[in-house]
This record gives structure tokens, sequence and C-alpha cells, in this order.
């Protein structure tokens, strides 16, 4: 199975660690015990999708099993104001983890519009997606909602408590 994440900001994680049990938690009750049976999509966006690559990376998934989508290379230091610290850590590890990239949000357009071709490319190229979506509005809701409309299965951590 292809699986891919979307989520929200480090501003919406009130406690990283406690997400990423919860996020391990569903993934071994989903996928099984062994997650290197599986491939994986991050978009590489500080928040929940660093906290995805992370988890993965700690549970020693293979790196070739791991595509990190981005809209284009360096977009990390627009990822959202208020954690920029955050957002130079993960630029950091994206491009240094061993973790083949793809640019995938096209030349043209704004960031958000480039932001939102990788998300329809993740949903598109995944079988199913898992979320930490809190049902507020913006791009996670945005592509759950493009997830569901495309028929994938959508899987919400905030489920698994």
């Amino acid at each position: 199975m292809i699986v891919s994440f979307t989520g929200h900001r480090p501003d919406k994680i009130n406690n990283v660690e406690e997400e990423k049990k919860l996020l391990l938690k569903t993934l071994k009750s989903i996928l099984g015990e062994d997650l290197n049976l599986h491939s994986y999509i991050v978009g590489g966006c500080p928040g929940f999708d660093t906290l995805a690559l992370e988890l993965l990376l700690q549970e020693n998934v293979d790196r070739s099993k791991i595509l990190l989508a981005v809209p284009f290379r360096g977009f990390e230091l627009y990822a959202g104001k208020g954690h920029e610290k955050e957002n130079q850590r993960v630029l950091i590890l994206n491009y240094t983890c061993g973790v083949p990239f793809k640019e995938v949000g096209g030349r043209e357009g704004s960031f958000g519009q480039k932001t939102f071709k990788r998300n329809m490319f993740m949903v598109d190229n995944s079988e199913m997606v898992v979320t930490n979506h809190d049902g507020s509005n913006g791009g996670t809701a945005n592509t759950v909602k493009y997830s569901i409309k495309t028929g994938k299965r959508v899987v919400n951590i905030k489920d698994y408590v």
C-alpha cells in the first residue's frame, strides 16, 4: 500500500511526541507491525509532514520506500510564520536525511497553488491518506476533501485516541 500524509503546521500540534505515538499506533493498527511492507509519500512541510518523516526514519523504514514530494526546493522557508527556526530545521532535514525527493509543484503559480499541486500529487499517487485534521479550514481540509472526492481512504489519527 502507498500511504501519504497531510496535516497541520507546528502551531497546531500541542505535543509532538504524543502525536508521533498516536501516528505510530494508527499506522501499525492499519498496516501491521512491519512498516517496511508499504511505501510512503511525505510532503516535507514543517509540522505533521515532518513528524511523519521523522517517525518513519525512527522506525527504520527503508529510505527508498519514502518519497519526499515538495512543491519546490527550499519551500520550507516560506511555510508559515511563527516557527521560522522549525522551518530552517526542516529544510536541512529534508535534503540531508537520505530520502529521495521530487519537486511536484510546477513552475507557475503562487506558493499556495504550488503547495496544493503537491498535495494533489501525493493523493493521486497513494491509496490512503493519513492526517491529523482538527476540522479547521485550510490546506489540510482542502487535501482531505480532495482525497474523499477522488475515492481515497482517509484516516485521521484523532480517531485512534
